[in-house]
């Protein structure tokens, strides 16, 4: 006999065991087994080594899952709410969120939080896994968010300095009076619902802007600089004047609107016969 193999009673060895094979005869398969395990729950039902192994097979591919009470990935809502309803809480607002600190200028929203935490919930997470997830988002962002405004303030700079650059070049050692008549010019004529839009001006339409402001400024003053035409009083300088900064703000309105538009050379040419009516009065 060879080490090993199982015998029965008799002293036989119940089919070809030791090659693997598995007795024809449910008796002479039980009769391989020990005593102490053949009348356990287990063995219910098997008849066959090969049963005995399938058995096995599936305890395996079921562990974790019934200890936790996983459902399959077919089961339907019910089933899996049950589950999530063993490790959420019980309702979305119950989720805490880790304070993240974020770079100037950006803070968390409050309100998408809020639908974040509704998702989580819907989606069965612990208060751990979602604070582990919510806390890795936001600083993952904060990061990004640090990268973007370096990067917008480098870009700000370098466009600063050609601003400063193309002033000079264009209007020579008087680039900063007349940035500053800009500054006032817009503040003046510009309504205050279209005045954010000067913060969107490119360089080359604030250039533009200087260059059309600083125009009608020499248009209008005196040539030794000592005031603004006409000097005298009379009704029709007045409705000339009215006239014309009438025409310079809606100049402003339709230049902050598109800088491109057609109507803007039919204001200047009208802004540009009044000042000569007004130097002939």
């Amino acid at each position: 006999m060879e080490d090993g193999a199982t015998v029965n009673n008799d002293g036989k060895i119940p089919g070809n065991v030791i090659a693997g094979e598995t007795p024809s005869d449910a008796s002479d398969f039980i009769s391989t087994i020990p005593e102490a395990y053949r009348e356990k729950p287990f063995m219910k039902g098997i008849d066959s080594l090969e049963g005995l192994l399938k058995q096995h097979e599936n305890a395996q591919s079921l562990i974790g899952k019934k200890q936790f009470g996983v459902p399959e990935e077919t089961a339907g809502d019910d089933a899996w709410n049950e589950f999530y309803n063993k490790i959420r809480p019980e309702s979305a607002d119950k989720y805490e969120f880790t304070e993240v600190e974020f770079p100037e200028g950006f803070e968390r929203n409050d309100e998408i939080a809020g639908k974040v935490k509704e998702l989580f919930h819907q989606a069965g997470l612990s208060t751990r896994q979602a604070k582990a997830i919510q806390e890795g988002y936001d600083k993952m962002m904060a990061e990004a968010y640090k990268a973007d405004g370096e990067a917008y303030r480098q870009k700000q700079e370098q466009l600063d300095a050609q601003f400063e650059e193309a002033f000079q070049k264009d209007f020579g050692k008087d680039h900063e009076q007349v940035f500053k008549d800009l500054q006032e010019s817009l503040s003046d004529a510009i309504p205050d619902q279209y005045k954010s839009a000067i913060e969107n001006m490119s360089n080359d339409q604030l250039l533009v802007m200087a260059h059309f402001a600083n125009k009608m400024k020499q248009e209008y003053m005196d040539e030794d600089g000592g005031g603004m035409h006409p000097q005298n009083e009379g009704g029709t300088a007045v409705d000339l004047r009215a006239e014309r900064m009438n025409l310079l703000k809606k100049h402003s309105e339709v230049y902050a609107k598109n800088p491109m538009s057609s109507e803007l050379r039919g204001l200047e040419d009208q802004i540009r016969k009044i000042n000569d009516r007004m130097r002939r009065s």
